[in-house]
């Protein structure tokens, strides 16, 4: 008896509802950083400018291109904005030897994927990508070897490019335009698409 007539008193009487103008905590913004992964694919090559002192690019075979910065003593990531895996396979990389701002890739990561001549007149800050009728092999055989794309230090808007597919190009408007240097002996390797087969797979 007495247990009833305090079950209903608890029923008299219920808890207070809870309060609808409680405020939620407030949200924090995203921090966005890059993650350092510990492995994964080759840098072949270092390029220094030869204009100023510790100024240098790295290129790798599958992770893009990168500029050291001696005040944050770190690599900084070039093509993070890059949607195109092809061009994650850098070829080679020419530092203009007048102008220490003046910088360009040779991005395709092998004869099947897309390939562009990128170039950028504030050390990688942004990019003028114009792709080309020529394989690139960033990813291939060889890619250790040396660099393929070179600047005229007389003429810095004339470029030449040997590709290891389809021999060697030339470009007088600073890599704006290029055509295929007929002259030259050499071909390149019989491992060749088209732009269609590339765009193929």
């Amino acid at each position: 008896m007495t247990s009833a007539i305090a079950l209903l008193a608890l029923s008299a009487h219920p808890r207070p509802a809870a309060s609808h103008a409680e405020v939620s905590p407030a949200r924090a913004p995203y921090a966005w950083r890059n993650v350092r992964v510990g492995g994964g694919g080759f840098a072949p090559g270092i390029i220094f400018s030869t204009v100023e002192r510790g100024l240098a690019y790295l290129r790798t075979d599958m992770g893009g291109a990168y500029r050291w910065d001696a005040a944050e003593r770190a690599w900084l990531p070039l093509q993070d904005g890059n949607a195109v895996s092809s061009y994650m396979g850098i070829e080679s990389i020419a530092a203009d030897p007048v102008d220490a701002d003046i910088v360009y890739l040779a991005a395709g990561m092998s004869a099947r994927g897309e390939a562009a001549i990128w170039r950028s007149d504030d050390r990688g800050a942004r990019w003028r990508i114009t792709p080309v009728p020529f394989s690139m092999g960033g990813n291939e055989d060889g890619r250790g070897l040396g660099e393929r794309l070179a600047i005229d230090p007389h003429r810095p808007a004339t470029l030449m490019f040997g590709s290891r597919h389809d021999g060697l190009w030339r470009s007088d408007d600073s890599g704006a335009h290029w055509r295929k240097v007929d002259s030259f002996p050499v071909g390149g390797s019989a491992n060749r698409y088209s732009p269609a087969q590339r765009m193929a797979g």
